[in-house]
């Protein structure tokens, strides 16, 4: 083979003239002969996309002797936007021959402004992500030419959306470099991704001329699972009137639900893995052989399979039918089901026509561990356990119903001695008697109750009266205990004898109908009962040697005010003087030997129509130690010597605080010595102060200490010291009355 070139020295013009060269080759053999003829350019790869030159004819077939003449024309520069000198390799071969000849030749190449000068490259390899991440995709871009440029990159994909690429973006080159760059790519979240490979292309434009496309790939890989549900969990067979004589009952139908919670196709089935018969401590177990279908069990799962896609949700029915019995209580069955894998997951391609991916997963496990014996059904993947309950054909009404008869003689029995022994209503108020071995409480439940204590509980002792209307109040006469005054809810109270218990009171007392008594207090002596009443009545009854009478008799005193009590208590030396507190949070002092001399208002925060006093306590030892709480959590500890025996002196408050959360404070308590103070209200709680020899708290204590927690809220309690003990009785609104017995805690007044 012979060859000869028409010129070494070739410039290509941007213009567009013609830039050719001609090769001749001779066949200089004895044989037929086919001659090819290739260029390549110095440093450069080849790319089939980037056609920059034309031979003509592309192969010549030749005898011995003959010739071809190859005519090479150059389009355009071997290097996209390359401008200079280039040395070109024209490469002649034979195959038959087995031989080549080469020539170099030299390409001035004149710069263009029509030419690309730059190159854009992404990673050959697909971007792997997964739904719901960002991944940063790197490109570079080449500068073939002589001078810097500034280059607009675009990119188009049938998930545009996905890219965080602003096409007009900008990058600024420097002659014949190279510069990295990224991009960003958010992948949405599982079922708007659905697994496969997603092509894009970037462009780039300079001077109103767009660069060669450029691809990459992103795969979005598979991930999620499969949801595996079943409803309901439990039948019954019959499902409808199932006291009645039933048989070729239609079999009950569980619906098997699956939800493919991945970003890719799916195909699933059921299997039914043990039908078992539970007796007592008899746990099914998974994995055993279902029962032998002797037509006492047939249950298939219809239809065979379903194929989900991504985000999709379908069911199966899974029919079972089981023979009922005749006789009995009937019996229960235990499904247990399995999801299974039917089909291997193929994830979607790209809308472009991109790559796919073939993906086969594995199938659910059999032998998942057991983490509990009892439960080990359902702490499993992939099962469900269902329950169908069958009743006999003959109704079990006929069988039980003296066994129901019975049952509900006893339920009338417990029911009976609850109601007998326990109020039915809210407990307004509780109180202990002086012993602290016996107590009392009013409800709305329109009842008087007594309690035994005995050491930390309480035993009833039944019904001591019924009063006819709500107990608002009540206590112990304070002389022998052996009556207790109850103002009710119509204005009227009620005397009760508890040694000669009877079904009427020994005495009733009334003045005006429907005022509501909210408060009773004893003189020092018992001959004397204050009532304190929402209209602002404070009235003085007598009750001395003339207890006997049955007929109403008039109050003694009475004195009105401008507010509606909610408390009073004796107190001072002698107890005549009567502390009242109500609405608009009054505080007044009246001495009650003195009519309306012997009144005088005691300085509280003034507060208005829905702010009160709510109660009032004192400690027998100590008879100048007063404590009030209102309906805002405040409580407050006052020494009244000095304005008891001086006019003109102000009534001292030796501690003040905020307790229960700022909630209404519904009752107050003081043991005899003074040293505990007990308060409750509506959040339940049951608190201890424990105070000093001056009334103020002690200061281990001055957050105070919750003793009981209620959900429902509290109306009232009572405490007294026994021993070394506290008893801190309370009602409230859940029908309760309880006793709490606790240590004392020390105490600087001790």
């Amino acid at each position: 083979m012979k060859t000869d070139i028409s010129t070494k020295d070739l410039t290509l013009y941007p213009d567009g003239k013609d830039t050719t060269f001609d090769v001749v080759v001779i066949n200089d053999s004895d044989r037929m002969s086919s001659f090819q003829l290739e260029i390549s350019a110095a440093g450069v790869e080849s790319d089939r996309e980037w056609l920059w030159y034309t031979v003509t004819p592309q192969s010549a077939n030749k005898p011995p002797g003959d010739k071809t003449e190859f005519h090479v024309k150059v389009l355009r520069s071997p290097i996209p936007g390359f401008v200079g000198l280039v040395n070109l390799t024209v490469k002649v071969f034979s195959l038959e021959l087995m031989t080549e000849e080469r020539h170099i030749l030299r390409l001035n190449i004149i710069e263009s402004v029509s030419e690309c000068p730059f190159r854009v490259e992404l990673p050959t390899k697909p971007i792997q992500t997964l739904p719901n991440s960002q991944v940063e995709i790197a490109f570079s871009i080449h500068n073939n030419s002589q001078k810097a440029i500034a280059v607009t990159l675009s990119v188009h994909s049938s998930k545009r959306e996905w890219f965080l690429f602003d096409n007009q973006t900008t990058f600024n080159l420097p002659p014949q470099q190279s510069q990295n760059y990224s991009f960003t790519c958010k992948v949405p979240e599982m079922h708007a991704a659905v697994a496969g490979v997603y092509p894009f292309t970037v462009i780039g434009q300079y001077r109103n001329q767009n660069s060669p496309p450029t691809r990459g790939h992103i795969e979005v890989l598979p991930t999620g699972n499969v949801d595996f549900d079943a409803f309901p969990k439990r039948q019954l067979v019959p499902a409808r009137r199932p006291w009645l004589p039933q048989w070729g009952i239609e079999p009950p139908v569980y619906q098997l639900e699956f939800t493919n919670n991945s970003n890719y196709s799916q195909g699933r089935t059921a299997e039914i893995l043990e039908i078992t018969t539970p007796t007592f401590n008899n746990y099914p177990k998974v994995g055993g052989d279902i029962e032998p279908r002797d037509g006492e069990n047939e249950f298939s799962i219809y239809p065979e399979q379903v194929n989900l896609a991504p985000g999709e949700t379908q069911t199966l029915e899974l029919i079972a039918y089981s023979k009922r019995p005749w006789l009995g209580i009937g019996k229960t069955q235990t499904i247990t089901v399995k999801e299974a894998v039917v089909s291997p997951l193929t994830p979607a391609s790209s809308a472009l026509g991109g790559l796919s991916k073939e993906i086969t997963i594995s199938p659910i496990a059999d032998d998942l561990p057991l983490t509990d014996e009892h439960t080990a059904h359902s702490e499993q993947k992939g099962l469900q356990i269902l329950e169908l309950r069958l009743l006999p054909i003959i109704p079990r009404w006929l069988q039980v119903a003296i066994a129901l008869l019975i049952l509900g003689g006893i339920w009338w029995f417990l029911y009976a001695a609850f109601r007998l022994n326990y109020h039915a209503a809210s407990v307004n108020v509780v109180r202990f008697n002086g012993l602290g071995d016996m107590a009392i409480s009013t409800s709305n439940d329109q009842t008087l109750r007594g309690w035994r204590v005995r050491e930390n509980r309480l035993q009833p002792m039944g019904l001591l009266g019924n009063l006819g209307k709500a107990g608002r109040t009540g206590l112990y006469r304070p002389v022998d205990n052996n009556q207790v005054a109850v103002g009710l809810e119509n204005g009227e109270i009620q005397i009760w004898d508890l040694l000669n218990l009877a079904d009427s009171p020994r005495r009733s007392l009334s003045y005006r109908r429907d005022d509501r008594v909210m408060a009773l207090a004893y003189s020092q002596n018992s001959q004397y009962l204050f009532s304190g009443h929402g209209s602002g009545l404070i009235l003085q009854w007598y009750l001395g040697p003339t207890l006997n009478l049955t007929n109403v008799e008039e109050p003694q005193l009475i004195q009105e005010f401008d507010f509606a009590i909610y408390d009073i208590a004796p107190v001072g030396a002698r107890q005549e003087t009567l502390a009242i507190a109500g609405r608009y949070n009054q505080l007044v002092l009246w001495d009650t030997t003195g009519g309306n001399q012997g009144l005088r208002t005691v300085p509280y925060p003034a507060g208005g129509q829905d702010e009160y006093i709510t109660s009032l306590a004192t400690a027998a030892d100590k008879p100048f130690l007063l404590a009030t709480a209102d309906d805002r959590g405040s409580i407050s500890v006052w020494n009244l010597r000095e304005c008891l025996t001086n006019q003109s002196a102000t009534c001292q408050i030796i501690d003040q605080w905020q307790a229960h959360q700022g909630q209404p404070i519904r009752s107050l308590a003081l043991t005899a010595n003074g040293c505990y103070l007990a308060s409750t209200g509506d959040d339940g709680e049951v608190m201890l102060w424990l105070l000093n020899s001056t009334g103020e708290r002690s200061t281990q204590n001055m957050g105070g200490e919750a003793i009981a927690r209620s959900p429902s809220p509290k109306s009232s309690l009572d405490i007294i010291a026994i021993d070394s003990y506290l008893r801190i009785i309370t009602g409230g609104r859940d029908h309760q009355v309880r006793l709490h017995r606790i240590q004392q805690p020390p105490t600087p007044c001790n």
